[in-house]
C-alpha cells in the first residue's frame, strides 16, 4: 500500500545522514553507508507513515544501516583472518602442524589442562555441535557458549605458548 507521504532529501537530511552515520563507522566508510542509508529510506519511502518524526525514521535507518555495516565489515575481518595464511612467515601454520600430527600431544596435554566448563563447550564446538545444542545439553545460555568458548581457546593458547 503506497504512502501518503512522499519523501524527498534535501542537503540537509544528507548531511543528518552522515552525522548519524559518522558516530558508528570509520571516517572513510561514511560517505558509502550513508549513500547506503538513503538508499535504504528511498526504497522504503512507502513504509514511512508519518506517526514519528520524519528525522526519527530517518536516524533509524541511518544507525541500522550503520551497525549493518560494522557487522559485515567484523564479519569479513575474521573470515579473512581465519583463511588466509600467514604468507609473510616460512614457518607452517598451526593448523598445519596440529595437521601433521607432531604436536597433536602437546596439544592434548594442553586441552586437559583447561576447566572442564571450557573443555566440554571446545568439545562440542569440535564436534560441529550448533550453539543452540551445546547450551540446551550443558544448560546454559547461547552467549555463555560463545564466551566460554572464547575464554578456553584463549586459555589454550596462553598454556600452549608457555610450553
Amino acid at each position: 500500500m503506497p504512502s501518503k507521504y512522499e519523501v524527498t532529501f534535501t542537503p540537509d537530511d544528507r548531511a543528518f545522514v552522515c552525522a548519524v552515520v559518522r558516530r558508528v563507522v570509520a571516517e572513510e566508510d561514511v560517505q558509502d553507508v550513508a549513500q547506503d542509508a538513503l538508499l535504504v529510506a528511498f526504497r522504503r519511502q512507502g513504509q514511512y507513515r508519518g506517526e514519528a518524526r520524519y528525522h526519527t525514521w530517518l536516524y533509524r535507518i541511518a544507525i541500522t544501516t550503520a551497525i549493518g555495516h560494522v557487522r559485515s565489515r567484523r564479519r569479513q575481518r575474521i573470515t579473512h583472518l581465519e583463511v588466509v595464511p600467514d604468507v609473510a612467515s616460512d614457518e607452517p601454520s598451526i593448523v598445519d602442524r596440529l595437521a601433521s600430527g607432531q604436536h597433536a600431544g602437546r596439544v592434548l596435554r594442553a586441552f586437559a589442562q583447561l576447566p572442564g566448563h571450557y573443555r566440554d563447550v571446545l568439545e562440542r564446538r569440535a564436534d560441529e555441535e550448533p550453539d543452540r545444542v551445546i547450551a540446551d545439553a550443558l544448560g546454559i545460555t547461547m552467549t555463555s557458549v560463545k564466551v566460554r568458548a572464547f575464554r578456553g581457546r584463549q586459555r589454550l593458547r596462553e598454556v600452549l605458548e608457555a610450553a
